[in-house]
Order: structure tokens, then sequence, then C-alpha cells
């Protein structure tokens, strides 16, 4: 309902002006998240990279330190959502898969999560839906990427698949999480899973839940979150994965010939600073930089050179065009200008 009432109401600022001829729409493009900020170690241990949405955010602070003698971190390094759906993660893999400051970097081990966004959990951000081909044909993209980010040239980085989790309220939704698990399950045969919807199922019961003492869901809320102790648990569970794909990772013929050279510096013109950003935040080359409030940087990159910025904290459009006035988190139009 709210998505058919947003699209009343875009149809209706676009018709209030004749000139204004949607020439994108719908589609003006969502701001991409920088990535993380810690460079590879000099001593040559393991670089892990974790990349998911917000629950992913949640329980990596839990998961670094049971990861032994690894640097583990999160991209995007932000809240709200983190890499949301696999639309957005694929789209944004310039960003996602290289420093704040776009200076490149090789991964030993990534961990990789995403389905919550891409079922619509909560229907509030009918971008973020991905329908179950897509899901499929994204996931496959996104593994080829990620396989291909090692720690150095000829090198394929190790993978781990987690798991979506559970929607608490909602029966529906949760077998949703369980078809594109099994979506996931296929695109990534050989690749070790921490299945953490099992888990959250066996520890809180079947769904509909409305209170479980690892889950931040109750009867006036739900929330496919967690407590401390909820990510504590939820870390533990995909921590053994992991640690057997860091092992796996060293033991790889040619795979630690020498420790991790220092991140490679993108040549001039490789990358866009961003004036007045934190952790010297930059955009790759071609792209525009655009302030915002959710990301750590304080800046959000637009796949756009010289694009317009949406002033809703979230999208942008082409150059040559212009936002709606309606635009929101919840959608945005480009116009002719």
């Amino acid at each position: 309902m709210r998505s058919i009432i947003a699209l009343l109401a875009a149809t209706a600022a676009v018709m209030s002006n004749a000139a204004d001829t949607a020439v994108y729409r719908g589609n003006a493009s969502r701001l991409c998240r920088t990535g993380p900020p810690k460079r590879v170690p000099s001593d040559g241990s393991p670089n892990v990279l974790v990349v998911g949405d917000s629950v992913s955010i949640g329980w990596t602070p839990h998961l670094a330190p049971m990861i032994t003698g690894a640097q583990v971190q999160h991209s995007p390094d932000s809240g709200d959502g983190g890499a949301l759906d696999t639309a957005y993660s694929r789209g944004c893999n310039s960003t996602l898969s290289r420093l704040t400051d776009q200076t490149s970097s090789g991964w030993d081990v990534i961990v990789f999560n995403s389905g919550l966004h891409d079922i619509c959990y909560d229907g509030q951000y009918p971008e973020e839906c991905v329908g179950p081909q897509d899901f499929q044909a994204n996931l496959a993209a996104l593994r080829d990427f990620w396989t291909a980010r090692g720690p150095r040239p000829g090198v394929p980085a190790k993978l781990v698949w987690v798991t979506t989790t559970p929607v608490p309220c909602s029966a529906e939704k949760t077998a949703d999480v369980v078809h594109y698990n099994e979506i996931a399950a296929g695109v990534f045969p050989g690749v070790p899973i921490a299945n953490t919807f099992q888990y959250v199922i066996d520890v809180c019961g079947p769904v509909p839940y409305t209170s479980c003492n690892i889950s931040n869901t109750s009867p006036s809320r739900c929330s496919p979150h967690y407590t401390s102790d909820g990510y504590q648990a939820l870390a533990s569970h995909i921590a053994p994965a992991v640690n057997g794909a860091v092992a796996a990772a060293l033991a790889d013929a040619g795979a630690r010939d020498a420790p991790a050279a220092a991140a490679v510096v993108p040549a001039a013109g490789d990358a866009v600073p961003c004036a007045g950003s934190v952790n010297n935040a930059a955009c790759p080359s071609g792209w525009s930089c655009m302030p915002v409030s959710w990301d750590t940087s304080k800046v959000g990159c637009c796949e756009h050179g010289g694009g317009t910025y949406c002033g809703d904290d979230w999208h942008c459009c082409p150059a040559g065009t212009k936002c709606a006035a309606d635009c929101s988190l919840h959608g945005c139009d480009c116009l002719q200008a």
C-alpha cells in the first residue's frame, strides 16, 4: 500500500508541471556507501571482510576477536542497513570492495550475506525488493566478483556464506527467507555455510514469535535484529566456518608466499577525493561525492559524474536531470531539467 501511495504521489508531482517528463522513472540512483577504513595488515596476518546488512553489522564486532590472528572488518563501514539488497551490493561493489579512501585492497576471506532486504521484510522500501531470479543472478555475479578480490592477483578469496535469519512476526516473509536461502545454497556449492537461520529457529522456536531471549523483537515491535547477547551467539555460530576459511587461505599454495603487501594506491585520477569527509573518503573515478548523514565517512558516492544530489540523504540523478520534489528514502524519480 505504501509503495502505491508513493507512486501516486510521484505521478501527481510530475503531472503538476507539464514540462517535467520522467526520463528515469523510479530509477534514481541510490548513493553507494564507502568501504572499510583499515589497510592490509603489514605483518601478513589474514585480512577478513564481512559484507552484509545491519544484522551482520551487529555480529561483526563480536566475531572479530573469535577469528584467530586475523583482521576482521565490515563493509560498508556504516550502519543503517549496510549493504542492503543484492542489487545495491552489486551496483556498489566499486566502493564496498575498496577502502574508505578508494585505496584498493585484497581479502583472504570474505564473509557474505544478503536476503532480508531482498525479500522486503518490512515493505517500506520498494527499491530494495529483488525477485528470486534476480536474487540468484545478483548472487552469482557477487560470488564471482568477491572471489576475484583475493590477497593478490591470481589468488582467489575464500568465501563464507551466512544464511538470512527469520522475520520474527511473519511466517509469510520467513517462508521467503527459506526460499532465498535455498537459492543461495545453489549459488554457493562447496562454500562453507553458517546456518544462522536454523540456529535462531532452534533457539526462538517457529515463526511467528514475539519474544526470544536473543531477539530484539517484541509484541509491539517486529524487529529482525538481536540483542548484544544474541549477536554474540550468532558470532559464535559463524566463527567456526570463518576460522576454517582463514586456515584454508593460509594453507593455500602460493597464497601466502610473502606477507600481504600494503594496499596498492590507485593511480592519479582513479579516485575522486571527497571534501569534508571523514577518513579521507573518496569515490571511484567518474563518480560524484554527495553529503550524507548515515555513513561514518559522511559522504555517499553517486555513480554519475557531475550528478544531481536529491537532498533526501539517499538518491542522485544524472547530470542534465533533476530530482522529483517528493524524493525520499522510499523512492525517487529523475526528471528532465
